[in-house]
């Protein structure tokens, strides 16, 4: 279970949908960065839609790159004021789980 991730939360102007497709283009850039089998190994994340939010585990390189392309995609795309981003530290139940963005 990630002990490091950055939970990322939307405004209700930004479209979900919207955010689901910034996380595939950031995975795929990952994978361009990294490779498509270490971004599969050691990234966690999970787009929680009731939430309006979005969570990338940030306890691995990999993880740390997603997470700079991730927010640099938003910010450019959605704005400086359309989301916030918190860290949380610490192992914790409901900390990302999925490996994909539909994951729930």
């Amino acid at each position: 279970m990630p002990t490091r991730c950055h939970r990322y939360t939307f405004s209700g102007q930004v479209p979900l949908g919207d955010v689901q497709e910034t996380l595939i283009l950031s995975l795929l850039a990952g994978e361009a960065l990294l490779g498509a089998a270490q971004l599969r190994l050691d990234t966690v994340y999970r787009l929680d839609l009731p939430g309006r939010a979005c969570e990338i585990a940030a306890d691995t390189p990999a993880g740390r790159d997603l997470n700079k392309l991730f927010v640099n995609f938003v910010r450019r795309e959605f704005g400086e004021d359309a989301f916030q981003v918190v860290r949380l530290e610490g192992a914790r139940r409901g900390a990302p789980g999925g490996r994909g963005p539909a994951a729930r």
